[in-house]
């Protein structure tokens, strides 16, 4: 049992390090990767995701240019889509951040992503035609897909579109408030308290914070089971409640 726990524990110090490399040079500085770290553990723990997955897709966003509120708007609209639908929801998260990537690579919204991967993903098409509609001022959905056909659909339009779609789509107001909604579900306290264990595996040798009001113990990416003073400043983030925070800690 012992050699189980200890390997267990390196297996997810070792993922975490993985993740932290990639958030600082994505990111351009350690301090900035880890609070990407802690606002993505944040999320995950208040839906069915695990913290991996949505490390991942965290990863894939900010590699296509995604940043700050378009990041988490982004990833959080991504979730509400794939909390919707059954099966796998990793799976299908994968999926949607596949595609919403190479929206923002490509720079342009294209038949091939629209129709095929965000509509088998679960995402009402003719929703997200209504909503350019009404950006690009045009009449019908043909001629949307006309102006789609001719790669004149920009990706700045068209992310926004999408994401007010799957909002419209859920009967939601916020991003993030869909997939956060399963919170008091089985398979999501389950998925929780697993997903704290590994965090706390996670930190290794790292300091334990004490912010003001609940987080999670990997606040600053660090964590040490002392005393230490902790400060932290907060406002709420988006409708998941994920909390933009800038902290530092220095021992007792």
């Amino acid at each position: 049992a012992f050699d189980a726990a200890g390997s267990y524990a390196i297996s997810a110090m070792g993922q975490r390090t993985a993740t932290m490399r990639a958030f600082t040079q994505l990111t351009g500085s350690r301090k900035q990767g880890e609070l990407e770290l802690y606002r993505g553990q944040q999320f995950s723990q208040k839906t069915d995701f695990t913290a991996e997955q949505i490390e991942k897709s965290q990863t894939r966003l900010m590699a296509q240019g995604f940043r700050d509120k378009e990041l988490y708007g982004t990833l959080f609209a991504a979730a509400d889509l794939a909390s919707m639908m059954p099966g796998n929801k990793n799976e299908t998260m994968d999926r949607i951040t596949m595609a919403l990537s190479q929206i923002k690579s490509k720079g342009k919204l294209q038949g091939e992503e629209l129709t095929q991967q965000l509509a088998e993903a679960g995402l009402n098409t003719t929703l997200v035609k209504q909503e350019l509609m009404k950006s690009y001022g045009l009449k019908s959905t043909q001629d949307v897909d006309k102006l789609m056909g001719k790669g004149g659909v920009s990706a700045d339009v068209a992310l926004p579109a999408i994401q007010r779609a799957i909002l419209a789509q859920l009967g939601t107001t916020k991003a993030g408030e869909y997939s956060a909604g399963s919170a008091g579900s089985v398979t999501a306290l389950i998925s929780n308290r697993d997903e704290a264990i590994k965090n706390v595996l996670k930190g290794g040798r790292g300091r334990s914070c004490r912010p003001a009001g609940r987080c999670l113990p990997t606040e600053c990416g660090c964590l040490r089971f002392r005393r230490r003073r902790h400060r932290i400043r907060s406002e709420s983030w988006s409708g998941a409640g994920i909390l933009r925070a800038r902290s530092s800690c220095r021992p007792a």
